[in-house]
Order: C-alpha cells, then structure tokens, then sequence
C-alpha cells in the first residue's frame, strides 16, 4: 500500500509539472467559460503544508485544557484519498492534526483544524462552540503559530474548526 501511495505521489507531481502553466501566463480576468466563476490572480501563490499533534492543551495549564501547547509541521506526510493526514506504516486517521496555507509573498497563512464530533474532545468543543486557546507563540522549525483566542467557526469542514494565524520563517 506505501508503494502504491509513494507511486501515486510521484506520479501527481510529475503530471502537474508536465502540464501546468508558466506563472507569467496567467491572467487577471475571469475565465471565458460561462460554467465557471474561478478568477485567476496574477502572481498569487500559495503552499500546501500539514501539522499534526499529540495532546490538546494550553501551554498556560500545562498542556491541559482546550487549545493547543505544540505541534510539528510535515512536509511529506502520508495522505489518504480524501485528504486526511494518515499514519504511513497503518493508514490510520491522525486525529490531531491540521492544513497550514501560506501565502508565498508573504509568508503568512492559515493553520485549519476540522473537527470531528466522533471524538468527545472535539465533540464537546463542537456543542459548546468552545474558543481555542493558544496561549504563548509556537515555534517550530518553519513555522510561528500565533497565540490567541480563536473562536469557532462551523462554516470550516462538516461539523466546524477553527482557523489560526501562522507565518512562514
């Protein structure tokens, strides 16, 4: 199964730099097809990554409580067929975990945590539209996730989340 998710990778990407287009190509207009209301913004790019985490909890409570105290963000994590961010040895959900956006001119993005309301932490902070703390700035590597309160949000996935702010080193 690895073999065939490592080959389906290699496959993607090499498919998308056959057939993507130049930057320089795109344009500041909306599409002609009248099936599609995607406009195309000039010189707009923006990273994909992946974060994932052990615990819930703040940093102020000894990483007890609702938010979050740490994270570690992945590059080439292993993906399901609907996106999810699975263990590459059991193909297993990872639970805690999280979609980081960048914009590459700025190097500021999005830090999106889906909830899902099988799991009872979750499911608790989805009933009672919880704020997520993040008490103190978390740094890793590559990332500053920023602190604050964060409140809920239901128009993110199914059942809701929240969006974090977070920039790019």
């Amino acid at each position: 199964m690895k073999n065939y998710v490592f080959s389906t990778l290699i496959a993607t990407v090499f498919a998308l730099l056959l057939f993507s287009c130049d930057r320089n190509d795109l344009k500041h207009d909306t599409l002609n097809d009248d099936t599609s209301n995607f406009v195309h913004l000039k010189d707009q790019s923006f990273t994909v990554h992946y974060a994932a985490w052990d615990e819930w909890g703040r940093t102020s409570k000894d990483c007890d409580g609702w938010g979050l105290c740490n994270y570690v963000s992945c590059w080439f994590c292993c993906i399901d067929e609907n996106n999810n961010i699975v263990d590459c040895d059991s193909f297993q959900d990872i639970v805690k975990s999280a979609i980081i956006t960048i914009d590459t001119q700025t190097n500021e993005g999005t830090f999106i945590i889906k909830l899902n309301s099988f799991y009872e932490v979750q499911r608790d902070a989805i009933n009672n539209e919880s704020i997520f703390y993040i008490d103190d700035d978390i740094e890793n590597e590559d990332f500053i996730l920023h602190s604050g309160n964060y409140q809920f949000n239901d128009e993110i996935g199914d059942e809701g989340g929240y969006i974090l702010d977070i920039t790019k080193k």
